[in-house]
Parts: C-alpha cells; structure tokens; sequence
C-alpha cells in the first residue's frame, strides 16, 4: 500500500501509555519443538537458521521487522522508516508475552476489551472487569 501504492497517509505511531506506564506485549510469532517431535535435531537447526544473523538482517530489511538479535538490524528502506521507527519505540517499553497454556484467551480478552472501550465506547472499569473475569474463567 506504502510502497507500492504511493499511500504516503498510512501512519504509525508506538501507542499511548496508561495511568501507569507505557507497555507493550511483546510477542508476534514464537518458535517451539512440541514434546516428542520426530525431527527434533533438524527443528532445531530450522530454529537456529531462522535466528541467524542472515536471516533477521534480511527480515528487517526486507519486512522492517524488529531483530530478535541486536547485531542483526539490516537496513531498512526509505518508506519503511517511519514504521521502523515506531516499532522501535514499542520495543523500548516491550514486556514478553507471558507464556500460558491460556494465552488464547487473554490474547481475546485483550483484543475484545481494546475494541469495545475504544472504538465501541463503552465504560473502561467495568469492561475492563468483565474480560478479567473472563480470563479467570479461562484459566486451565
């Protein structure tokens, strides 16, 4: 759309921060070998080729994609600079997905409370204690 398109009105920004802080989730796609996989070794080296150097240099500068490695930013091209820039500034305030067999549902939690306090406008304390309960509810 940006590059492409010519679409110059396409904006991003790193968010806004709460009462309390500024946070991010920080999580996106996560790599995992399930317990007793046939081809655990080459999973493996499939993991370490993904995490390579090589490769997250090319994702940043072919995708603007945050590194997983600090030595491995690429350069990112000219268009792709101001989303660059603010993924940057979510990772300075970033706080890792926490890893929960349940995440599914604080990942709906998260999503469906966003959507109704801000775009549907609905009172922020007692959505916000609703989709809490819903987590708690969903806990395995």
């Amino acid at each position: 759309i940006v590059k492409d398109g010519g679409k110059k009105e396409v904006l991003a920004y790193n968010g806004w921060a709460g009462p309390v802080k500024e946070s991010h989730v920080l999580g996106g796609e996560v790599i995992g070998i399930p317990t007793g996989a046939p081809n655990k070794a080459l999973a493996i080296e499939f993991a370490k080729y993904l995490m390579s150097k090589e490769v997250q240099e090319a994702l940043t500068t072919y995708n603007g994609w945050p590194a997983v490695r600090s030595d491995a930013y690429g350069q990112v091209a000219a268009w792709q600079e101001p989303y660059f820039e603010a993924i940057s500034g979510v990772l300075e305030h970033a706080e890792a997905r926490p890893n929960l067999v349940y995440y599914g549902a604080v990942e709906k939690a998260l999503n469906e409370s966003f959507r109704e306090c801000v775009i549907e406008r609905e009172p922020v304390k007692p959505t916000l204690e609703k989709w809490a309960k819903y987590i708690q509810d969903n806990k395995r």
